[in-house]
């Protein structure tokens, strides 16, 4: 299934650990999707119980795609994901979550019906970001997060975000520079929006960053071997994917799925 069957010895992680966090990694991904359609139905009966189970299956989503990271650092050490926007975030989203930092990163459904902030900004109006898939019609899940989260993270001090001044500051300019936070920015400044009330969509970010993935692993000789990450596998390597320098805009006050 992989080329080689590189092992560290230190750790006894081989490239088949690699195959293996991937299809954990995808099979969650699937449920996630399917947690997404349920949401919606579920909303209606009992909002709290949607928004929670909404929340759940990302991290989920967050706490695999680290595993692969951990696995790939010992074994395909070429692919730096703190390197790359898409992937980078990714990370620091999962850590500021799986940690409760300063409650960074909550969806906009927790924030704006959970803890009743759109209550209690009755009139305001919401900008959220979103990028154009290109290639295919397939409609892009939505799942919104604060956009200052992300310079809020980066600013903490080395105590809480685990990163060197210097580090944070890297890491933030490969998230600006690829995910075209300064045009979302640009925008909301030259439409009144203040940038508290700017959420970005990061499902799609999570796709292009998964491709990339997939991407490097391909050139690696690696091949699926579950159900799950044999279909994502075709799917992300297919012609659709997300241009994260195109970016979308609406307004909204309503929740979000």
């Amino acid at each position: 299934m992989v080329r080689s069957k590189k092992r560290c010895v230190a750790t006894g992680v081989d490239g088949d650990a690699v195959v293996e966090a991937l299809d954990r990694l995808a099979n969650v991904m699937r449920r996630y999707a399917e947690e997404s359609v349920e949401t919606k139905q579920l909303f209606a009966i009992d909002q709290e119980e949607a928004i929670d189970n909404l929340d759940g299956a990302f991290d989920a989503k967050l706490e695999k795609l680290h595993s692969l990271y951990d696995v790939m650092n010992v074994v395909m050490p070429g692919f730096r994901f703190r390197s790359h926007g898409d992937t980078a975030l990714h990370i620091q989203i999962r850590n500021a979550r799986h940690h409760n930092i300063r409650g960074l990163f909550k969806s906009w459904n927790r924030l704006m019906l959970k803890e009743n902030e759109l209550r209690q900004n009755l009139g305001a109006q919401y900008l959220l970001a979103g990028y154009r898939l290109l290639g295919g019609g397939a409609v892009v899940s939505e799942y919104y997060l604060k956009l200052t989260d992300v310079h809020g993270f980066y600013s903490l001090p080395y105590e809480e975000n685990k990163l060197k001044p210097e580090q944070a500051k890297r890491q933030e300019q490969a998230v600006e520079s690829g995910l075209s936070f300064g045009h979302i920015r640009a925008n909301a400044e030259n439409n009144g929006y203040p940038l508290k009330q700017v959420f970005f969509n990061v499902i799609p970010i999570f796709m292009a960053g998964f491709r990339r993935v997939l991407l490097f692993l391909k050139e690696q000789g690696v091949q699926p071997k579950g159900h799950d990450s044999e279909t994502y596998w075709r799917h992300f390597l297919g012609e659709e994917h997300v241009d994260l320098s195109r970016v979308t805009f609406k307004s909204l006050q309503e929740p979000r799925f």
